[in-house]
């Protein structure tokens, strides 16, 4: 277990590779009032760095956040994080790629 968290703390380290996409205001806007809603920074911390066992979410390329967030939606279950289940339960599509498009460009 060691082992990983030495991972997970040299790959958290790593500055993000952005890919130059341009930034919808309105959907960035409506993705920061989600995050506010559904109180993301309180565990991902303010500034969506994450911490130990919580990933990044500045950043990350937008599909993936979408894809990750909709598993999570989508696929409550045993071995699953129920915390992220519940917490995006009665989340949109809509509201995941606002969501997604935020986090994505958050800086």
């Amino acid at each position: 277990m060691q082992s990983l968290w030495r991972w997970q703390a040299i790959f958290s380290a790593q500055t993000p590779v952005r890919e130059p996409k341009p930034v919808n205001s309105v959907t960035y806007q409506r993705g920061q009032a989600t995050a506010q809603k559904m109180l993301c920074a309180s565990c991902h911390l303010p500034n969506y760095a994450g911490r130990q066992q919580i990933p990044r979410l500045a950043g990350q390329q937008e599909d993936f956040l979408v894809y990750a967030m909709k598993q999570f939606r989508d696929h409550p279950g045993l071995g699953r994080d129920t915390i992220m289940a519940a917490s995006l339960y009665g989340l949109k599509d809509d509201d995941l790629d606002d969501l997604a498009h935020f986090l994505a460009n958050f800086k």
